[in-house]
């Protein structure tokens, strides 16, 4: 099971249920990479269309209502963080085909506060952004991972961060099935945040409003072992709401979970006697006892959330380990596969945590489940494998073993993140942070800056002064890319008052080198981190092919539209706004990588607004790819 420190539903896990028949569902919707880019294109041609509307933006005032803004303000504190209660489940649902508007549900902002999860992005995230543009946004965010990894990942925390409805600009009431936390949890769902997801609906004070909402969240609970609770509501009020897809999957579902566990054999169902045929995957699990899926980086593309929740909570995922390992090794495992693999009790713990270290580049876990991890495993002295040696290191430190070897013990930790990544080494920081750093061998001080940019942890006072040693080290042939690492990771830890003219030509020569001319614009980038200003003024060419960038031969922004929107976002200082519109201006057009430029923009934006641990990521992230 997935180890993440989140609350767990007040249900209790119930397993005599009796079930009524299954319905017949509809001819399931075929799914492939091409409908999705069409559906991707036509979202994007809807967002470059309404956003920026001068006729919303109109509106608002027309719109606004006081009094209720008001009754906001009231209830936010009371339910912007999670305190999990019982869920009775009878949402209403419009048949009529016509579109319903709702009074906004009080549970809308839920998520994580920064004292409950670091990932969440503070208080204020919907401050300046109108309902109706944060509605367009979350609908056409992109689920998969598009361009750059740490945007990927500040979007994730975007979406589990709680809100205040009083920050929103209420210009628009809300369609049924279409309010804020629905379009989240779809959202978490398709980006591989499952335990959130589940922990988020089972955290509701007052009953779903509507059927996408308990859907979408039942399906979480599903994914995460708890498909007994998940049943039991849904058997609950079943009968009223089989009229539709999703529930007519999730009963049937539930009708094949209590035939399963009555004892009634599978695997020897005709076809002509199956109930399930017409959803596929529940056909297959009923007609096929030794029905798998093997595991590989595209399985779950075209697959639906409640398919994958289906295959995982009935233990029908086979996994290759070797594969598994080399895939990770080359970066081609998706966020959004990360928690699924991890509920595979078959992972031998290098695997476990080379994926959770994977799991926190992309925020699809949090530094609980490392945390967990290294508390809960217990290791031999006769285990050398990486885990193992580094958790030995944390199980020392915890034991308050004598010290005397300190140093030794965190040069071995350092060297096993080679294979487990930065990210490994975040439990032990603390410890790391009050040994010299004068004697680690170059090799071992760059992973330990890693570790610190990946925990987003300031340096401490030595090893900031441990700084102006490394800057001046000579390189060698042998060691020329440790140099060039060494050499980008000095300047971006190093406070801009504090950088010397050197370091800012030595910077510039390596982005302006042969072999790396696409790099060049981003010292734009490096040189104005920690500048509250924007300092370029490059207008509408950004978004044009070119822009002295030799090696950028594909990629080009569909519209200087969404430049215009994040433009206004920031100026209204709109946080949330201006990181799903990011999502849109790096997004990939082609197999290109993501445009210099673009990133300039972004980081121009996330700088404006103060999100400078984010910048100094991006930055880093497209740097140290590009010179490897």
């Amino acid at each position: 099971m997935l180890l993440l420190l989140i609350p767990s539903s007040a249900h209790a896990e119930q397993e005599e249920i009796e079930w009524s028949s299954p319905p017949v569902q509809e001819p399931e919707k075929s799914r492939n990479d091409q409908d999705k880019t069409d559906a991707q294109e036509k979202d994007l041609d809807l967002l470059i269309e309404t956003l920026g509307s001068e006729e919303t933006n109109a509106s608002i005032e027309e719109t606004m209502d006081e009094e209720e803004n008001q009754h906001q303000t009231d209830t936010d504190e009371e339910h912007s963080t999670l305190e999990a209660q019982p869920l009775p489940l009878t949402p209403p649902l419009d048949q009529s085909g016509t579109t319903q508007r709702i009074t906004p549900p009080s549970y809308e902002f839920i998520g994580f506060s920064p004292a409950e999860d670091r990932r969440s992005l503070g208080k204020g995230i919907y401050r300046g952004t109108s309902r109706s543009d944060l509605t367009k946004l979350l609908k056409t965010l992109p689920g998969d991972e598009r361009g750059s990894l740490t945007i990927y990942k500040t979007t994730n925390r975007l979406l589990l961060t709680a809100g205040q409805k009083s920050d929103l600009i209420e210009d628009a009431q809300p369609v049924a099935g279409e309010d804020i936390l629905t379009l989240r949890l779809e959202k978490l769902l398709e980006r591989g945040l499952y335990e959130e997801a589940a922990a988020f609906y089972t955290s509701l004070d007052s009953e779903p409003d509507h059927e996408r909402l308990a859907a979408a969240g039942l399906t979480a609970l599903i994914m995460t072992g708890r498909k007994s609770l998940a049943c039991l509501d849904i058997k609950s009020f079943f009968e009223d709401q089989a009229v539709t897809e999703k529930w007519k999957e999730l009963g049937a579902y539930c009708n094949l979970v209590m035939t399963i566990a009555s004892g009634s054999e599978t695997g020897k169902i005709q076809q002509n006697e199956n109930p399930y045929t017409e959803i596929p995957v529940l056909s297959r699990i009923a007609g096929d006892h030794e029905y798998r899926e093997n595991y590989s980086p595209g399985l779950f593309r075209n697959l639906s959330p409640f398919e994958r929740s289906v295959i995982i909570a009935e233990g029908r995922l086979n996994i290759d380990l070797p594969a598994l390992k080399k895939n990770l090794s080359e970066g081609n495992i998706p966020p959004a596969d990360i928690q699924p693999l991890l509920q595979n009790p078959d992972l031998d713990l290098d695997t476990r945590l080379q994926l959770i270290s994977e799991g926190l580049r992309s925020s699809t876990v949090s530094e609980s489940v490392l945390f967990q991890l290294f508390k809960t495993t217990k290791t031999n002295t006769q285990d050398k494998s990486p885990a193992a040696q580094i958790i030995r290191v944390y199980e020392r430190i915890k034991a308050k073993e004598p010290d005397n070897d300190l140093l030794e013990q965190m040069r071995t930790a350092l060297r096993e993140t080679k294979t487990l990544g930065p990210e490994s080494m975040i439990p032990l920081l603390p410890t790391l942070e009050t040994v010299s750093p004068e004697t680690f061998p170059p090799q071992e001080y760059s992973t330990a800056l890693f570790a610190f940019m990946a925990a987003e942890r300031d340096l401490p006072p030595t090893w900031q002064k441990s700084v102006a040693r490394w800057r001046d080290t000579p390189k060698t042939a042998e060691s020329e890319q440790l140099h060039k690492t060494l050499l980008l990771q000095i300047y971006l830890l190093t406070e801009p008052g504090n950088r010397t003219e050197s370091q800012k030509n030595s910077v510039r020569e390596l982005l302006k080198a042969d072999g790396n001319k696409g790099l060049w614009p981003f010292f734009d980038i490096i040189e104005n981190i920690d500048k509250g200003s924007a300092p370029l003024n490059n207008g509408l060419k950004v978004y044009e092919n070119g822009f002295d960038t030799p090696t950028n031969k594909g990629y080009t922004m569909p519209s200087a539209d969404p430049r215009a929107s994040l433009e206004k976002a920031v100026r209204a200082n709109a946080v949330g706004e201006t990181v799903l519109l990011s999502n849109w201006v790096v997004r990939r057009v082609s197999a290109e990588p993501v445009s210099p430029e673009a990133l300039i923009e972004v980081t121009r934006s996330y700088r404006q607004l103060g999100l400078y641990d984010q910048v100094i990521a991006i930055t880093a992230e497209a740097v140290f790819a590009a010179i490897k």
